[in-house]
């Protein structure tokens, strides 16, 4: 897919000369059967990749926060903070104004990318570290997406 291709261009590596096994197979990304498999462990959050790569319009935030946000209202279960907790998250970004926010785990870069936008008018920056390397990824392309 158009995402694996991306992907592989970032990692240095040439898409054809990929084995298939590591290429996503979107009929394993809906049923996931053990949790050993790349594909099955991270079905969820290569799906909201692919979606985000296939609806929304790059350089425009909104877009890849509405698919982010549509796949976890209409498909799986995404743990984000959206609704009614970024309108907390708002608020408080809205009343301190900080210069520095420091998030630990990106998930999927919906609420790191969401405060950047917040705090990007008074110079303030967002600094958001994951401990798994699949979800950096995913959350680096949704971050270079906005």
């Amino acid at each position: 897919t158009g995402v694996s291709e991306s992907l592989a261009r970032r990692l240095g590596l040439v898409y054809e000369e990929l084995e298939p096994a590591c290429i996503v197979d979107i009929t394993l990304r809906r049923r996931p059967q053990c949790q050993s498999r790349f594909e099955d462990f991270h079905y969820k959050e290569a799906g909201v990749l692919e979606t985000v790569v296939g609806t929304a319009t790059p350089g425009d935030a909104t877009s890849v926060h509405a698919a982010i946000e549509n796949v976890g209202l209409k498909e799986v279960w995404l743990k984000v903070a959206g609704g009614e907790k970024s309108c907390v998250i708002d608020n408080v970004i809205a009343k301190h104004r900080p210069r520095l926010i420091l998030e630990f785990g990106t998930y999927v870069g919906y609420t790191c990318s969401r405060m950047a936008l917040q705090v990007a008018p008074w110079g303030g920056k967002v600094v958001s570290m994951e401990m798994d390397p699949v979800n950096a990824t995913i959350a680096r392309n949704h971050v270079e997406m906005c």
